[in-house]
């Protein structure tokens, strides 16, 4: 399994906010196909064991909690809620996106690492 290595050289620079370098690591998911999006494509990942994350915005459907919240504890798949359905969905070129699933243990280790540094006082 390809491994996409994710280092120190990824921080953000000070006038990037945490958002934006998250923006960017899912683009480097996506690229290194490493990101499933939509509720089917994650849950066929979350199955298979391949998904390392799921990224879920605050605004999504409570189905969308209900349908992934007891695999990704039961298999310890964090589940982050981050960004809104518009704002992930323009990431992808789509209305709306509901969930996205990162298969890549370096992105989903740095997106979390981005997200609890966004979160520091």
């Amino acid at each position: 399994m390809m491994s996409v290595d994710v280092n120190d050289n990824c921080l953000p620079p000070d006038t990037q906010s945490a958002d934006q370098a998250v923006a960017g690591m899912i683009g480097l998911a996506r690229r290194a196909g490493r990101l499933a999006v939509g509720t089917e494509a994650c849950l066929q990942w979350l199955g298979k064991g391949k998904a390392q994350l799921l990224l879920i915005p605050p605004d999504a459907a409570p189905r969308v909690y209900h349908t992934f919240g007891r695999p990704a504890s039961a298999k310890g798949i964090p589940m982050v809620r981050w960004s809104t359905r518009e704002q992930l969905g323009k990431l992808f070129g789509r209305p709306m996106v509901s969930v996205v699933a990162v298969s890549d243990a370096g992105i989903a280790r740095r997106i979390l690492e981005l997200l609890a540094y966004d979160a520091k006082p």
